[in-house]
């Protein structure tokens, strides 16, 4: 395996969008649905650590129409490493003010476990 710098940049930039919303409405939702990160999956049921799933509209599906509005492709952004947190975050603070507006704005969220989660994917988006 050779290392790729496109697929580990597209990682870290979808990464910094996923960290950009990860407080607010996610938070909230993660608070009032779980204790201390263990609820009920809406799915199977089962008793376990939660996967905040977006649905129906997945994660995938808002950020690539909000990227469609904003005439902006992933490859021409940037993001930034904070040393002192380890966290990746977008780096025009402009942007991010309008993603999370934009995301915060579409979002609905479901508890899933991991299984259920990972089983569901994109919905087909």
């Amino acid at each position: 395996d050779k290392y790729d710098e496109r697929k580990t940049f597209l990682i870290n930039i979808k990464y910094a969008f996923r960290q950009a919303i990860s407080n607010g409405k996610r938070e909230t939702y993660l608070r009032e649905n779980t204790t201390d990160g263990i609820g009920i999956c809406e799915h199977c049921k089962a008793k376990t650590f939660m996967a905040i799933d977006h649905y129906p509209l997945s994660f995938k599906k808002i950020l690539s129409d909000f990227l469609l509005r904003e005439g902006l492709k992933l490859e021409d952004l940037e993001y930034i490493r904070c040393m002192e947190d380890n966290i990746i975050k977008l780096k025009d603070l402009e942007l991010k003010s309008k993603w999370i507006d934009y995301h915060e704005n579409l979002v609905s969220y479901r508890c899933l476990c991991k299984s259920c989660n990972s089983k569901f994917g994109c919905y087909g988006q």
